[in-house]
């Protein structure tokens, strides 16, 4: 696609799982990335904990027992509302705004795993690009470490914390992105 559009090199920005597929392209394609933002990425293999676990455990019944609904909630409540808030203290309308997009991506969960799964094999201290690492201080404790331990491994990353965003940090302080950005992509 870069060589179709005429791009050598990209500057790569990556938000949950899209933050791990852009380490993966980075491993695999060094020389094609200038700089990389990862935003809440995962960990391959990290050891999750039980809320991570339960979690998944009543997404996958949901799903299982055709409760496309149910499955929906529980995604809202973990990645938008996340478990440092209220439903309260979430922005008005943007439960409502993602839960097309969140139901169409659980109707199409499996088609994505089949195609997410693996990815270059490599160590993530060989990537020599300007990094800047972004992690919600009201998201699940273990994207917080995980964005902690990419940050560390990661040389010369940046860790930006944004005290008011959960996982969607794009949603919930997007004004705070922008800026982290701009200086971020100034000094890239």
């Amino acid at each position: 696609m870069l060589d179709h559009l005429g791009h050598e090199s990209v500057r790569l920005i990556g938000a949950s799982w899209g933050g791990r597929v852009a380490v993966n392209f980075a491993l695999a394609h060094p020389g094609r990335v200038r700089s990389l933002t990862l935003l809440a990425p995962p960990w391959p293999g990290y050891d999750w904990s039980a809320d991570m676990v339960a979690y998944d455990e009543a997404e996958t019944a949901a799903l299982a027992a055709g409760d496309l609904d149910a499955a929906v909630r529980v995604n809202l409540d973990m990645w938008l509302r996340g478990p440092g808030r209220g439903w309260e203290d979430v922005a008005p309308g943007l439960a409502e705004r993602l839960r097309i997009p969140v139901r169409t991506s659980l109707v199409h969960q499996d088609a994505v795993g089949e195609h997410s799964q693996g990815g270059p094999a490599g160590d993530i201290a060989s990537i020599a690009v300007p990094t800047l690492v972004g992690i919600g201080l009201l998201d699940v404790p273990d994207f917080q470490e995980i964005a902690r331990r990419y940050a560390a491994r990661i040389p010369g990353a940046t860790l930006v914390e944004f005290p008011d965003a959960a996982h969607l940090i794009a949603l919930d302080a997007p004004t705070e992105l922008s800026t982290a950005l701009e200086s971020f992509l100034a000094e890239s």
